[in-house]
């Protein structure tokens, strides 16, 4: 097997130095992975860094660690998946600061669980050519396929079968873990172990849509291993490459994780108020329908925007709140009578902020939540933000430029 050469980023670290090949460096950029420079002689600055996991990329392994501890990416990655038991792995993973393996090995407990609560099955029509009548026989195609002949028979009958999506995604997400080097032979064994028990169940074809399950009683106890399935498939759809650099790898992109998170966790927070939260709802700015805004959330009071929330992962490099985030969030605030928007960011080196805009009567209020606190402390940091935001006083109006409540 090729040696790889490995080299570990940090997310949001400053521009480091490394050899890649031109092929290699072309990769990095298309897969968005970073910004790549060349600085001579076979050197490339690789900077703003933007995703996080492992990636093989031509003769280098890429090992981007997140700026966030690992349990607490968890935390967000549960709570914006649905998953059930995260807290049962938070102990073993605040020690493991490397993505990838802890994704296997939480992946392999999930999967392992599965199996020891029994394999689901499901009847699949079938259709074959064998030496013996089962299930209905096909007469009609027996005399087109056949001409006379009675065997092989022509039959359609149905199979109960382990070839089922729940158990073709956890398959074909232990197979792509098995392709990539950083985990450890126990950990190996248990994945070709899950591989191996549903072996009956067909491996999903690259590049085709992951399917989403609905979950019943029958199945419920896969819920965990199928989100996680469902993660890395995503996450490792990248086996492919420009010209002769292959590339192969697992790799999440930590701003739309935070988006979803914030959209999840604020829907939580503002239940308690009544009301409906939205999220990517569209309207117009302009009486002609012609610019369009999608906020990431508003919360509806009787048909009536009554807040707006934008999340953003983070500021510009100086820690500072960009200008487009402002002017977009004013932009909401004016379209729907507001006297007051709401951009969340991840905490860095922003500090929470107030700008008001006199002309407009509206105040952009940016808030920072610190992802390094417990997963109780995060919650409760959102609960402030949604109290705050939707105004949970004695008047639900205190937030919009006029009394008159305008269903939009």
């Amino acid at each position: 097997m090729k040696t790889l050469r490995r080299i570990d980023l940090k997310e949001a670290s400053p521009g480091v130095d490394v050899a890649l090949t031109n092929g290699e460096a072309a990769e990095v950029a298309r897969l968005q992975i970073a910004t790549v420079a060349p600085i001579g002689d076979g050197e490339w600055r690789v900077s703003a860094v933007r995703k996080v996991g492992v990636m093989r990329v031509g003769s280098v392994e890429l090992r981007i660690e997140p700026k966030v501890p690992l349990d607490r990416l968890f935390f967000v990655l549960s709570r914006t998946l649905g998953w059930d038991a995260w807290l049962d792995e938070d102990a073993q993973l605040s020690s493991v600061d490397d993505l990838y393996p802890a994704i296997a090995a939480l992946f392999a407990r999930s999967a392992e669980r599965v199996l020891d609560r029994g394999i689901i099955r499901d009847y699949r029509e079938t259709r074959a050519s064998e030496p013996q009548i089962r299930g209905r026989w096909l007469i009609s195609e027996q005399i087109r396929t056949r001409q006379g002949l009675p065997l092989p028979a022509e039959i359609v009958f149905d199979d109960f079968t382990v070839d089922v999506d729940e158990n073709r995604m956890l398959r074909s997400a232990s197979q792509r873990l098995l392709r990539l080097a950083g985990t450890s032979a126990e950990l190996r064994r248990r994945l070709r172990r899950v591989e191996s028990a549903l072996s009956g169940a067909s491996s999903l074809v690259r590049g085709t849509p992951v399917p989403t399950p609905a979950f019943t009683r029958r199945n419920a106890h896969y819920r965990d291993a199928v989100g996680l399935a469902k993660l890395i498939l995503e996450g490792a759809s990248l086996d492919h490459g420009v010209a002769t650099v292959s590339a192969a790898g697992f790799l999440l992109n930590v701003a739309t994780l935070f988006e979803q998170f914030i959209a999840v966790e604020l829907t939580r927070a503002a239940g308690a108020a009544g009301g409906t939260i939205q999220a990517q709802r569209s309207d117009h700015l302009d009486h002609g329908a012609q610019v369009v805004i999608r906020p990431d959330l508003v919360w509806l009071d009787d048909g009536v925007v009554a807040a707006v929330f934008d999340a953003k992962y983070k500021a510009d490099r100086n820690g500072r709140h960009p200008n487009a985030d402002i002017y977009q969030m004013l932009a909401y605030c004016v379209r729907h009578g507001l006297r007051a928007g709401h951009l969340v960011y991840a905490a860095g080196n922003e500090e929470p902020a107030r700008y008001i805009v006199e002309q407009a009567g509206v105040t952009i209020i940016c808030h920072a939540v610190d992802l390094d606190q417990t997963p109780r402390d995060i919650q409760q940091q959102l609960d402030a933000i949604a109290a705050n935001a939707l105004a949970l006083d004695d008047s639900r109006d205190g937030g919009r430029m006029d009394s008159k409540r305008r269903p939009v």
